[in-house]
């Protein structure tokens, strides 16, 4: 798995995305996702483009969301989740800044 680093200070106190993965059926998705949260909230119209793999999942909390059945599909897996980690890292640091 692609490891994410997130610089000390890098966001205001109380402002810091999570990464991370989870199980099937969790917040509707009946499949294992990555996902990078923002919390708290920013509004939704400052959320930047995420790459082709993911999406902003906006319903309960706000986050970057890849899911398996992209994944699976993508034709280069490892360098297409690095390019989604990357992007919604950047984005949430962004937007929590």
């Amino acid at each position: 798995m692609p490891q994410a680093r997130l610089k000390h200070g890098s966001s205001r106190p109380g402002h810091r995305p999570r990464l991370g993965r989870w199980r099937a059926r969790a917040f509707r998705y009946d499949e294992p996702y990555f996902y990078v949260s923002v919390y708290p909230e920013p509004d939704p119209a400052a959320l930047p483009r995420l790459p082709t793999l993911g999406h902003w999942h906006l319903r309960d909390f706000v986050a970057a969301v890849a899911t398996a059945d992209k994944i699976v599909a993508a034709k280069n897996q490892q360098a297409e989740i690095d390019e989604f980690l990357r992007a919604a890292v950047d984005g949430a640091l962004k937007v929590s800044s």
